[in-house]
């Protein structure tokens, strides 16, 4: 907005962006964008993915590669987990689908439950058009550590105290049971390509080797064309996806979004990382999962069992 009003008197500078930041515009009007640019020929993209793998990184760097883009950031599609998911936030009085502004409206909407809303419309995620879905995985143990501190208001509340803030002792104690005795069969993270990713674009990805070494896969489907990129190497893969993915030779420059230990202000979520230390057998189970086989290499995941286990080198 500055560099763009730069010769603007400042005082009109201000009251322009205040117009612009004005939330005002209910999530329909961006349903009517996406139909409008979907006519002229824009290409959606739709980084769709379990939580804390990255993807709000993701969605920030696509979108800023075009004027006026068709992105959407979201994690829930199947009816079951968007109903779990509307219920949370109505029991905590949270918005879910909130007004957005004129910038939200041309730069593309963040919010994950409103583009829930517009691609769940049967005219919209179930058209003919071909989809363009980006979609992370990420070392399982650091990704369940990040769950813990989001949003633990709304989904883990019995780890908080009187003034909602996470309790060091509740969470440690909480993390040695769950990794006692481990129950794959139960597990978010385990089960999220089957539970979601699959009922929604009809693909299993587990049909598809991922490729440990390069760590992104490309799979070309009916109406889905799917990236899986590895967190882990999203620095050096996440450019020469797009460019496959979209035939271009356009230079990606990743923008960092939501990253846990940045938004750490009490330090808490780095010393947990830096002492927690569980059940080598609970890791062993929780690292021998179909997700885990399929998308790290043996070395990976023993080298990871290593790092989180209470006897490193038993």
């Amino acid at each position: 907005m500055k560099n763009r009003f730069g010769l603007l008197p400042n005082f009109m500078r201000k009251g322009i962006k205040k117009i612009f930041n004005l939330s005002f515009l209910p999530h329909q009007f961006l349903y009517l964008k996406h139909r409008l640019f979907e006519f002229f020929g824009r290409e959606p993209i739709i980084v769709y993915t379990m939580g804390k793998v990255g993807s709000s990184t993701v969605f920030h760097t696509f979108q800023k590669q075009y004027y006026l883009p068709l992105v959407y950031h979201v994690h829930h599609l199947t009816d079951r987990s968007y109903q779990r998911a509307v219920d949370r936030y109505q029991k905590n009085n949270l918005p879910i689908s909130p007004k957005i502004n004129l910038i939200t409206f041309f730069k593309g909407n963040s919010s994950h439950m409103s583009a829930s809303c517009i691609l769940k419309k049967d005219q919209i995620i179930n058209s003919n058009r071909k989809w363009n879905v980006i979609t992370l995985v990420r070392d399982p143990f650091s990704t369940y550590l990040s769950h813990i501190f989001q949003n633990p208001q709304i989904i883990r509340p019995f780890l908080l105290d009187d003034d909602g803030i996470l309790v060091k002792e509740k969470v440690e104690d909480h993390i040695e049971k769950v990794f006692s005795g481990p129950n794959p069969e139960k597990d978010f993270i385990t089960n999220w390509f089957d539970e979601e990713f699959l009922k929604v674009t009809g693909i299993d990805i587990y049909e598809y080797p991922f490729d440990h070494e390069k760590g992104y896969v490309l799979i070309e489907g009916e109406q889905f064309n799917i990236a899986i990129i590895a967190l882990e190497s999203l620095d050096s893969n996440l450019a020469p996806v797009f460019k496959q993915l979209f035939k271009s030779n356009k230079d990606v420059s990743i923008e960092r979004k939501n990253i846990r230990s940045k938004n750490d202000k009490s330090g808490f979520y780095k010393l947990l990382k830096q002492n927690i230390r569980v059940s080598r057998e609970g890791l062993k189970e929780f690292y021998s999962t179909k997700y885990a086989k399929h998308f790290f290499s043996e070395e990976f995941r023993n080298k990871m069992i290593n790092r989180w286990s209470k006897n490193e080198y038993a």
